[in-house]
């Protein structure tokens, strides 16, 4: 019983760390996507208009988490078989949010699909003992 109470924890703690963090690179990258290809005095006034719009912000957020979720069971299960450290999940999140703002900013709307697929790639450049690979 208490194996499966562990189970149930740890699962509930990937999925929801998952969902927070995915959420707010979701909400970043809207606002890299808002940006787009506009000079200086455009991009403020894009910034400004976008930060207005929360229901797009809001979308992507939604779709950033819901998105992380199912990225960060896969990796943690499946790529990292449960064994990894901090530091490599830090690694993961801040490369997931720097490819997300360069494909907010470079691709638009289509960042949606990069992210989760360039992030999956660089969870596969870590070994399974945890060190950088």
């Amino acid at each position: 019983m208490i194996s499966l109470v562990k189970s149930v924890g740890e699962f509930s703690a990937v999925a929801l760390s998952s969902l927070i963090v995915g959420s707010g690179i979701g909400f970043v990258q809207a606002l890299c996507v808002a940006l787009g290809d506009r000079p200086y005095r455009q991009v403020m006034l894009a910034l400004e208009e976008a930060l207005s719009d929360s229901d797009a912000l809001a979308l992507f957020g939604y779709i950033g988490g819901v998105v992380a979720v199912f990225v960060g069971l896969l990796d943690y299960y499946v790529l990292f078989r449960r064994h990894v450290t901090l530091e490599i999940a830090c690694r993961i999140v801040i490369l997931s949010l720097v490819v997300g703002m360069i494909g907010g900013y470079a691709l638009q709307v289509w960042s949606v699909f990069v992210t989760p697929l360039a992030t999956i790639a660089v969870s596969v450049c870590f070994p399974d003992d945890g060190t950088a690979g």
